[in-house]
């Protein structure tokens, strides 16, 4: 019994096996195909986050490591917690830093 090979690549969709498709296996077989695709997606997003994790460990983009008890005024700072969740931090004296939700997506508005 042979195992999927993994990829690491994202595919937009993933193929749903119609009623008319002959049941194949092997490597190319319709029946694997979409086993295949969201092995390769698995295999994208683990990749993905081992690259976040890495940055977050080394301190982030602004290189700034370790928990942050305080921030000078007019700073922010976007981070990542380990259940994945996005986490905003900022001065509580200032405004909060100009961000809205836009289709879903966190977007930094620039006047």
């Amino acid at each position: 019994m042979a195992n999927l090979t993994e990829n690491a690549i994202w595919h937009d969709g993933i193929y749903q096996i119609e009623r008319n498709d002959p049941v194949s296996g092997g490597k190319d077989g319709i029946t694997n195909k979409p086993l295949q695709q969201l092995t390769d997606r698995t295999v994208y997003l683990k990749e993905q986050n081992a690259k976040i994790k890495e940055l977050i460990d080394k301190g982030g983009v602004g290189g700034i490591g370790g928990a942050i008890t305080s921030l000078k005024n007019g700073f922010f700072m976007l981070s990542v917690n380990e259940q994945g969740h996005l986490i905003l931090t900022h001065n509580d004296n200032d405004p909060a830093p100009p961000f809205e939700i836009v289709n879903g997506r966190l977007v930094y508005k620039i006047d």
